[in-house]
């Protein structure tokens, strides 16, 4: 995550007491001008752990703060159902 030189960690992007996922663009971007990088869902990622499970990337808003990183990762079955878990679009003109 790029901060922004005095960047407050009060900021509503880092805590805003919810437990549920946002809609994208609820926050400000990071330095790299991307949205709801860490802290909104974790990732699902093509990478498979080895046991039919697909890896997850990046901390979710169930996680605690100090795992609340693009390095967090889980696996988890293709058919199991968890609500912090999502997917990224990417579009490309």
């Amino acid at each position: 995550y790029v901060a922004a030189e005095g960047v407050d960690l009060a900021d509503r992007r880092f805590d805003d007491g919810g437990c549920v996922t946002m809609p994208v663009g609820s926050y400000q971007p990071n330095g790299y001008g991307l949205h709801d990088m860490l802290g909104n869902v974790s990732e699902w990622t093509l990478s498979d752990d080895g046991n039919g499970r697909k890896w997850t990337k990046g901390g979710s808003f169930l996680d605690r703060p100090a795992r609340a990183n693009a390095s967090v990762a889980h696996a988890y079955a293709p058919f199991y159902n968890v609500h912090n878990v999502g997917f990224r679009i990417v579009v490309r003109d």
